[in-house]
């Protein structure tokens, strides 16, 4: 955990500084003061000047202590009714086979594969993905299936090498071994003398009868050094076991370190497949190796944290799953069935939440997010708590009160003024009325465009982005100097989390004009560059902003990602 500031005043965790008197300030020393009608900003209350966050880098709180929360997430605010909704859609799409079973697999996947990209963009929104067409739906099945194509490597080595069980090439020559062996072990009993005798062996000796004897005759007996004690008989052969049978492959295979080796190089890889495949990144990218397993070790041992989160999901999975199978058997219709597959999308939300905080405190490093994205609040919990005083007016000193003035002789006794022109024409007066018109238009839209502006900045200091996005949304006319390139670039950032590509890109856009040798302009390209070709479709404009990074901002953060996206 990061060294937390403390308040100037009380001593407690600080989560604001003030613009004004430069203090730290807890959540009693500030206090929400309304700007207009719907804005609100966090003040002061020492000076009344504007407070704005702390704020940290995400890397500062540890991955391994954010998930907790992760199996809240599902539970706080409208995650209940989310659960229910999706249990609802996923009960009625049960009724129609197969067809309705992958569209629900596809719909789920798609679930967990928006909510990692919007917690990845620091967002705690858990409405519904955005598909825009039923292929959506089938695309997001493949890519949560070929997860799975981590462990074919080690299916792919246990059919070659011990034919899962099968009749293999060598199956026949085994056979015949234990032929000749089986010969072999008879024919040493013969040699020792070692025979069943005729009462434990029903056999042509015992039960056929003898051409040469007549019924009412004995039958011949066998020569005494034929004869064979119950102790002395052949020894018998042991029962056949599972290396002897039709299992023999898979009895072999357990033995083989190789196919262990690959199958916990398998399992090792399907996370980062997993998170791979929530980013829209490319398939051939998810089923390679290589690039995995250096994500792998540029995690570290965070990957194993989530290694063992998701095993631990695995297994409350499992027990959701036999809860819903109780619950399914209640004699209820229709409630039973919503209600067992609502408990069923819990594991699927909270991995997706473990997912994205894996992204949102390291993405920076696996180039998932801008290299310059790596701030937030030192404490998001924290709310304004406090009450802002207002100074009451003081009344000037009695000596400073204007009294009434003489009218002196000179004053009353003045010249008379010369006479004016002559009085203005009819077009005139048009004309001037015309000129007063237009500038008295050009100061109302200069307002208008400075309150607007004034209300964004206002909302966003506050850390109000949905009413910054409102009103930045309703001013298309914002001249985009009106506002700091950090304005323009967070509200970009903040769209783009929830999914107003259009807004992102106009926001990113004027980040990158206001000030393109400012800080902020190469992350906005790069960004832009990412919702282009990854949400947008639009590989051509988004390769056109790769080389755009690469072109006006070489040796930075921003070109090395932008050199890893660009087509050769």
């Amino acid at each position: 955990m990061p060294t937390r500031q403390r308040c100037k005043t009380h001593r407690a965790p600080a989560g604001w500084t003030c613009t004004g008197c430069q203090s730290t300030l807890c959540p009693v020393c500030v206090a929400e003061q309304g700007v207009g009608t719907h804005t609100t900003v966090t003040a002061c209350c020492l000076c009344g000047e504007l407070a704005r966050p702390i704020r940290v880098r995400r890397a500062e709180v540890s991955f391994a202590s954010r998930l907790p929360g992760a199996l809240t997430y599902p539970l706080n605010g409208s995650g209940a009714i989310a659960l229910l909704a999706a249990g609802v859609v996923l009960w009625g799409l049960g009724w129609f086979g197969h067809l309705g079973s992958v569209i629900s697999a596809g719909l789920v996947w798609a679930y967990v594969f928006s909510l990692t990209q919007k917690t990845a963009l620091g967002s705690s929104d858990i409405g519904p993905p955005d598909l825009t067409h039923i292929f959506d739906v089938f695309r997001a099945a493949i890519r949560g299936w070929l997860t799975g194509a981590t462990l074919l490597p080690a299916i792919l080595y246990f059919a070659l090498a011990h034919g899962c069980g099968m009749p293999s090439p060598e199956t026949p020559l085994l056979e015949a071994e234990a032929q000749v062996q089986e010969q072999l072990d008879e024919l040493h009993a013969l040699q020792e003398g070692k025979l069943p005798t005729a009462e434990e062996e029903p056999s042509e000796w015992a039960d056929a009868p003898d051409e040469n004897v007549t019924p009412e005759a004995p039958a011949p007996e066998r020569p005494p050094s034929m004869l064979a004690t119950p102790d002395a008989r052949a020894p018998e052969r042991p029962a056949s076991t599972l290396a002897e049978g039709p299992f023999r492959g898979i009895v072999r295979a357990l033995k083989d370190p190789i196919l262990w080796i690959l199958v916990v190089l398998g399992l090792l890889w399907m996370p980062m497949a997993l998170l791979m495949a929530a980013t829209d990144t490319s398939i051939l990218t998810v089923l390679n190796p290589v690039a995995a397993f250096r994500c792998i070790v540029q995690l570290g041992g965070d990957y194993l944290v989530l290694i063992v989160a998701l095993v631990g999901l695995g297994v409350l999975q499992g027990v959701i799953g036999l809860l819903g199978m109780l619950v399914q058997a209640i004699p209820f219709p229709i409630v039973p069935g919503v209600v067992a597959a609502a408990k069923g999308m819990y594991v699927p939300v909270v991995t997706a939440r473990v997912l994205g905080l894996l992204l949102y405190v390291r993405g920076a490093e696996l180039g998932y997010l801008p290299p310059d994205d790596e701030l937030e609040p030192a404490d998001p919990s924290m709310q304004p708590r406090g009450t802002l005083v207002r100074a009451t007016p003081v009344a000037p000193p009695p000596g400073d009160a204007q009294r009434p003035r003489a009218i002196s002789i000179e004053d009353a006794c003045v010249e008379a003024p010369p006479p004016g022109p002559p009085p203005p024409t009819p077009e005139q007066r048009i004309a001037a009325a015309q000129e007063r018109l237009d500038a008295a238009q050009q100061r109302l839209t200069a307002a208008a465009d400075t309150t607007s502006a004034q209300s964004v900045a206002a909302a966003a200091a506050a850390g109000d982005w949905p009413r910054a996005l409102e009103l930045y949304r309703s001013a298309e006319s914002l001249d985009p100097k009106a506002l700091a390139a950090d304005v323009h670039f967070q509200l970009g950032k903040a769209a783009a989390g929830q999914r107003d590509f259009a807004l992102a890109v106009r926001a990113l856009k004027a980040a990158a004009s206001v000030s393109p040798q400012g800080p902020v302009a190469p992350a906005a390209l790069v960004i832009m560059g990412r919702i282009y070709g990854e949400h947008l479709r639009d590989e051509t404009s988004a390769q056109k902003l790769w080389r755009l990074v690469l072109e006006r901002y070489p040796n930075t953060e921003a070109a090395r990602f932008a050199q890893s996206r660009v087509r050769r």
